[in-house]
């Protein structure tokens, strides 16, 4: 079997087929448009789009439309031999090549994602199946805060590492993530999407289905050129309510250690007779850094602190008592103190970003360019139709280079949205690649 080139996927008389295999466990019914598969669209991004240029990180999606032959893919249908396994959390793993006309050549087949059920609908008797599903970025996004103790002097590839072994799961990370963050912490539901910002990098799961984390970077070689001849079949520049910003507004971070802070002051807490474990607590600062003492006032000998846990940002702890008694507590530490400092244009309307792993004058001088430059580009974002080729992944430095549309434009790839019904396209998003800049 020969392997798909960029060669196969610019041609104009092409041909290019599909398959699903979906995980019925213990069996994997494979569709394909010779007997179940309609069509199906999926996206690859690195991010959906926000006021920052990076956007914020995102799940990718598929959906597809199988043909429901007596009721064969209708969830409620006994009779069906998959009757009870179409279900939320199904794997599905889609594929693509392109079919030689003359059917000399058999290409390798091309995995382009690894996706998981989220929705399985048809009507009783309808002719067809609704299917739509996401990777496992869904599951990421949707963790809870972990229970990150600050870390001094750390790159955000470390830092990264670290957070996700602490929520389970593994992470190829690629290089050019060696920054040093003064202080690396986790600051509520979006720390994700602000790291992510703050190191000007992108995390998504690529088309194996493994979760990876990028920087985004135009020093990289040129992956394609895109042409009127080989993939262009539409151009757009995207003009979104960026365009109207006269200038910028970052505030970033400069961290510094504050000690002998008081944390937490209860004057009255009511424990009961046995053990009792408190809600978590929230401090009055953070993060927090170290704890130097855990006090009750006034000393009751009928009650003990047997054990505690914290993060930066609460505590929970457990009392044992003879007897019901009310107490205060009081909570001291060292926090790291995040005094926040900004860099600003004049205008009317600025664009105002916020990250906390800015932390230092320099980095935000060079940040503030690039949202400078974003702000102040004629194209910041151009959407191109395409005929589409499987092989390009998100991040990619490619050129556009176009005589129907006067364009030569350098960009890199944030978005790609395909869809297939016994043939290919896909709408392609870039942001210019003078964005990003030396960064």
């Amino acid at each position: 079997m020969k392997q798909a080139t960029d060669a196969e996927f610019n041609s104009e008389e092409r041909m290019i087929t599909m398959k699903l295999d979906i995980y019925f466990n213990p069996s994997v019914l494979t569709v394909t448009p010779d007997n179940y598969l309609i069509d199906c669209n999926w996206l690859e991004e690195v991010a959906s789009e926000t006021k920052n240029p990076l956007g914020t990180a995102s799940a990718n999606d598929m959906s597809f439309t199988l043909f429901n032959e007596h009721g064969l893919f209708t969830p409620t249908n006994k009779e069906s031999p998959y009757f009870g396994r179409m279900k939320l959390g199904v794997k599905v793993v889609p594929y693509i090549r392109p079919l030689d006309i003359e059917e000399e050549i058999e290409y390798e087949w091309i995995q382009v994602g690894e996706y998981f059920v989220t929705d399985w609908s048809s009507a009783i008797a309808g002719t067809n199946a609704s299917v739509t599903a996401t990777d496992k970025m869904l599951d990421v996004l949707n963790e809870e805060e972990p229970d990150y103790l600050v870390e001094l002097d750390v790159s955000f590839k470390q830092a990264f590492t670290n957070l996700f072994k602490m929520m389970g799961y593994e992470v190829k990370i690629g290089d050019g993530l060696d920054r040093v963050l003064q202080y690396s912490f986790v600051d509520g539901s979006r720390w994700l999407h602000e790291m992510l910002q703050g190191a000007i990098a992108f995390c998504t799961a690529d088309k194996n289905g493994d979760i990876v984390i990028k920087r985004l970077t135009n020093n990289q070689p040129i992956r394609a050129t895109l042409t009127d001849g080989n993939q262009i079949k539409d151009a757009k520049a995207l003009q979104s309510i960026i365009k109207s910003y006269s200038g910028v507004e970052l505030t970033y971070t400069l961290p510094q250690l504050k000690a002998d802070t008081t944390l937490l002051n209860l004057s009255s807490y009511d424990v009961k007779s046995g053990r009792t474990v408190t809600r978590p607590l929230l401090f009055s600062n953070g993060p927090m850094l170290h704890i130097h003492y855990l006090a009750m006032t006034p000393e009751n000998a009928t009650v003990s602190l047997t054990k505690y846990h914290a993060t930066p940002w609460f505590i929970v702890m457990t009392f044992d008592a003879e007897f019901d008694s009310e107490i205060a507590l009081v909570v001291n530490g060292t926090i790291v103190d995040l005094v926040q400092a900004f860099l600003t244009d004049s205008g009317a309307k600025l664009l105002k970003v916020e990250n906390k792993y800015i932390q230092d004058d320099a980095y935000a001088v060079q940040y503030k360019k690039m949202l400078n430059t974003f702000v102040s580009s004629d194209v910041p974002n151009l959407e191109l139709g395409i005929r589409g080729n499987p092989l390009l992944n998100v991040g990619d430095k490619v050129v556009v280079q176009s005589d129907k549309y006067n364009l030569l434009y350098t960009g890199l790839i944030q978005r790609m949205a395909y869809r297939y019904r016994g043939g290919l396209s896909c709408v392609m998003t870039l942001l210019n690649a003078e964005v990003i800049g030396e960064f």
